[in-house]
């Protein structure tokens, strides 16, 4: 039995000191990295009744690019754009109608990783979005923040996967007819992937 704590110490420490290796070398100091997230969604609702029934369609297109660079160990600066799409169709009358909305941001991202490849980050973001019919789309003003907490499990040397948790805010103010502010506040969660390009000097 004591042979066995023995062992399981042993292997703790070497796999303890080998994920601190690696955390050292991918976020270190003049490291580069480039990634992002992308996820698509459709769905159909429908509801049948005695008087009339009807069926609304959702696309939705929601994805992020990323690119940052190792100013300090442990600790990156880098910018991000996001681009989200939905299209929905109601299919209510004879002549369905038909809205979209465009998003497109950019913005800074800072990011501080801890040991064992743990990290939080915050960013920011500006840009404009577009919604309404398809020949008639009105522009908003648009801000987003992020926040949260992620973990960077790595697939090999370059390649990570990042599950994250994100507080978000999003504010769109309207100054087409009147002006009005839209605010979506809320989690969510998301998986992403990161490519580090470890400087060899360090």
């Amino acid at each position: 039995m004591k042979k066995i704590v023995i062992i399981i110490f042993f292997l703790v420490g070497i796999l303890s000191y080998t994920l601190q290796c690696q955390t050292f070398e991918r976020f270190s100091k003049g490291t580069l990295y480039t990634g992002g997230s992308v996820s698509f969604k459709s769905e159909q609702f429908e509801d049948i009744n005695s008087i009339r029934s009807y069926h609304h369609y959702f696309n939705t297109l929601d994805s992020e690019i990323s690119v940052g660079y190792f100013l300090l160990n442990k600790f990156s600066l880098g910018a991000k754009l996001n681009y989200y799409f939905e299209s929905q169709i109601f299919d209510n009358r004879s002549n369905p109608d038909k809205n979209l909305t465009r998003d497109l941001l950019f913005g800074p991202v800072i990011k501080y990783y801890s040991k064992y490849n743990l990290f939080a980050f915050t960013s920011f973001a500006y840009g404009i979005s577009k919604y309404g019919y398809d020949d008639s789309l009105v522009e908003w003003r648009t801000t987003l923040w992020n926040a949260g907490i992620g973990y960077s499990l790595m697939l090999n040397k370059t390649v990570a996967v990042e599950p994250q948790i994100i507080y978000r805010v999003i504010e769109k103010k309207d100054q087409a007819f009147i002006e009005g502010t839209e605010i979506f506040k809320g989690f969510i969660f998301s998986m992403g992937f990161q490519i580090y390009f470890h400087n060899p000097d360090n």
